[in-house]
């Protein structure tokens, strides 16, 4: 989302940029245990457009930190011109919506790799189509922002129209085998 310029990104409390030894690969490292100060957000929460993304899949590279908390947001906008917050974190039990917030518990699949790299996709029409109501708020239009919160790496953010298999990932989401 921002290979290039991340000077539209804010970072916030525990971050910093550094080489993964197991990757090699420049990654975010966000440490602390406060979601609410301890982020990288894709654009900066100030910018008033958001990002405006309409592919339907995201693909986040990313590495959490065993037993320890992580949140994610994603603001997506619908059809119906509604920005509904989904947040997918470790620290949520079962799926609740409180106003415009959609609180997802961590799969259980991402958990077990903790500790290692993983690509997380996300069908975003889909998961819009199960959590908001579509009479009322409408589908998926365009993903508007994403913030990836304490104690996990990120390389890289990605949106696209295509599926894609572990096996045909684009080149920029594969993963070098760590030498022995």
């Amino acid at each position: 989302l921002f290979s290039k310029d991340w000077s539209l990104a804010e970072l916030s409390g525990e971050v910093q940029q550094t080489i993964d030894k197991t990757i090699g690969k420049k990654v975010f490292n966000i440490g602390g245990t406060t979601a609410a100060s301890n982020y990288v957000a894709l654009p900066k929460p100030a910018s008033k457009e958001g990002l405006g993304l309409t592919s339907p899949y995201l693909y986040l590279q990313l590495k959490l930190s065993p037993s320890s908390p992580f949140t994610i947001h994603f603001d997506v906008v619908t059809d119906k011109g509604f920005v509904v917050r989904i947040s997918l974190s470790s620290r949520y039990s079962v799926a609740k919506r409180v106003g415009t917030v959609v609180q997802l518990p961590c799969p259980s699949q991402l958990l077990r790799t903790a500790g290692a790299w993983t690509v997380l996709a996300i069908d975003l029409p889909i998961l819009v189509g199960r959590l908001v109501p579509a009479d009322g708020e409408g589908g998926f239009q365009c993903l508007k922002s994403l913030t990836a919160c304490c104690t996990l790496s990120l390389r890289a953010a990605f949106i696209s129209e295509s599926v894609y298999a572990a096996s045909s990932l684009p080149r920029d989401l594969t993963m070098p085998v760590p030498h022995k």
